[in-house]
């Protein structure tokens, strides 16, 4: 799951959750602060346990900075 932020290019940052068991939202869905958007899950070939993987890039100019 990808969510964007920001509304001007050079303020716009993405976080991505990974090993989602379930999504709780749906593609173009405002969400806000403490809306449950998935639930943690146990995915992945070496997984040993319910688990996520958070990532938060800042895009500017276009590029994705990691």
């Amino acid at each position: 799951m990808v969510i964007l932020y920001g509304s001007c290019i050079l303020k716009v940052f993405l976080s991505s959750y990974k090993h989602n068991s379930k999504l709780n939202v749906y593609v173009g869905q405002f969400v806000e602060q403490a809306v449950e958007i998935a639930t943690i899950g146990n995915t992945g070939e070496a997984s040993t346990g319910p688990h996520l993987h958070f990532e938060l890039w800042k895009i500017m100019n276009q590029l994705i900075l990691i």
